[in-house]
């Protein structure tokens, strides 16, 4: 019995290959990319969208510095619970930015406020310029003005008064009280021996308590 021998020829190793590339070309390039070989030349505009990135796949050392501004966030989406303790300092709120209507009721108390970091023209009251044209004072003399406005001031209430500008030596401020609603007394006096001049525009601000 005559036994059939099979040789091996180059075109059936090609057909063989052409037939696995056909079937597993695919697959093969999907998974064989090498390491780091995909970057953002290679991605299409807004081929990378919030449904395919995992939940806290993007973290603070992947992003460019200031590369999230505030025209990037919408509105709401950072609340209390997404900032860190101690993230926002001062140096990171722009001038006016945080008002009266983003405080809570009794969110900032005396232990919020640094020392010495409010003074008379911080408060609110009247700024009042009774002396528009000025005056001269006589020695050991005292000028009165019985009725300067004070929005809000009340009877009972306590009174501070202070100069907006350096005073003249000697002419210091003797008396204030509560004179009517919305209304202050205020009296000043010179100390001096001799004639003191209070210029034009002397201006003065004051609070009420209570």
């Amino acid at each position: 019995m005559s036994e059939r021998k099979f040789r091996i020829r180059y075109a059936d190793v090609v057909a063989t290959l052409a037939l696995v590339m056909a079937s597993g070309g695919t697959a093969y390039a999907a998974t064989a990319l090498p390491r780091n070989s995909v970057g953002t030349p290679q991605l299409k505009a807004e081929a990378v969208t919030a449904a395919k990135v995992h939940d806290r796949a993007v973290t603070g050392p992947k992003l460019k510095p200031d590369a999230v501004t505030s025209d990037k966030v919408a509105d709401g989406a950072v609340g209390t619970d997404q900032l860190a303790d101690g993230s926002i300092t001062t140096v990171k709120i722009g001038a006016g930015q945080v008002t009266e209507g983003h405080l809570f009721a009794g969110s900032v108390g005396s232990a919020a406020v640094a020392d010495e970091s409010l003074s008379l023209s911080d408060l609110a009251g009247g700024q009042n310029n009774p002396l528009t044209a000025g005056a001269g004072m006589e020695a050991n003399s005292c000028l009165s003005f019985s009725s300067l406005p004070v929005p809000g001031a009340q009877q009972g209430q306590l009174v501070t008064a202070g100069w907006l500008q350096a005073p003249p030596q000697g002419v210091v401020i003797a008396a204030t009280s509560v004179s009517g609603p919305n209304a202050v007394a205020l009296t000043f006096c010179n100390l001096n021996s001799t004639t003191v001049s209070v210029p034009g525009g002397s201006t003065f601000r004051i609070v009420t308590f209570g």
